[in-house]
């Protein structure tokens, strides 16, 4: 059976929004939680840079929420979590949950591709399966053969056949220091405050036309709704983030 950490962060105010949860504050706590359950069960995220030469880079992420959660349920957050290595070690995977007080706030799952690291400080790297001695670390149910395979594709492809398009646009932004990680490159969460920030942006600049959309994307609260994420390549020390909210076809007006 599959190992699972479990552990509880105080709730702050700077978690919240007005309807539930921050979308990035989700990911940075799971992120967190993935980093405590190979510290306690594998080899911490640290001794795997250092010693082992090996990185991460997220290759796929998502949320999907459950129970609506407010800052007023109660005074800690449980997040569980668990760790496997799927794809005959060239990905590591993560699945948990975020709960307080009124149950399950949301459901994560994040899929990493493992780099060999080249020594510089910028932490690049190319695609490479995991080591024999950090595979070793991992139980043979926490050890599956089958690859992660994203659903973004699928949903992007099934909005384009199937759907009508509304609107669209594009939102120009820059990475600056503060939103990077030790690699100084962007931490991946950040990824989920501008795709939040684009359907705004969008839902601002399409008011007059679509009255509904902007309705939908300024009303629908994260417990309605779900984030899915999925890396392009772009070089093999920074990636893109292509993502989707639940506004599909089937969902918005």
């Amino acid at each position: 059976m599959p190992r699972w950490s479990t552990h509880q962060v105080p709730a702050d105010t700077g978690l919240f929004t007005p309807v539930g949860l921050q979308p990035t504050a989700i990911f940075r706590l799971a992120f967190a939680a993935a980093g405590q359950w190979l510290n306690r069960y594998a080899v911490s995220h640290r001794r795997l840079l250092s010693e082992h030469h090996t990185g991460f880079v997220i290759w796929a992420a998502q949320f999907i929420a459950d129970a609506p959660t407010s800052f007023l349920d109660g005074d800690c957050l449980e997040i569980k979590m668990m760790g496997r290595v799927r794809g005959d070690g060239t990905q590591f995977e993560c699945q948990g949950e975020v709960a307080s007080a009124s149950g399950c706030a949301a459901r994560l799952q994040a899929c990493c591709v493992p780099l060999r690291l080249a020594g510089d400080a910028a932490l690049s790297g190319v695609p490479a399966r995991l080591a024999q001695d950090v595979m070793a670390a991992f139980l043979p149910d926490e050890i599956d053969k089958r690859p992660h395979r994203s659903p973004v594709p699928g949903m992007r492809a099934s909005v384009t056949t199937e759907g009508r398009l509304l609107a669209s646009r594009e939102m120009p932004f820059t990475i600056h220091r503060h939103q990077c990680e030790v690699a100084d490159q962007w931490f991946w969460p950040e990824a989920a405050s501008l795709a939040s920030a684009s359907r705004e942006d969008l839902a601002r600049a399409e008011v007059e036309g679509l009255p509904r959309l902007r309705a939908w994307c300024l009303f629908t609260t994260w417990s309605q709704s779900a984030m899915r994420m999925r890396a392009l390549p772009s070089s093999s020390n920074s990636r893109g983030l292509h993502g989707t909210d639940a506004c599909d076809a089937d969902s918005c007006p």
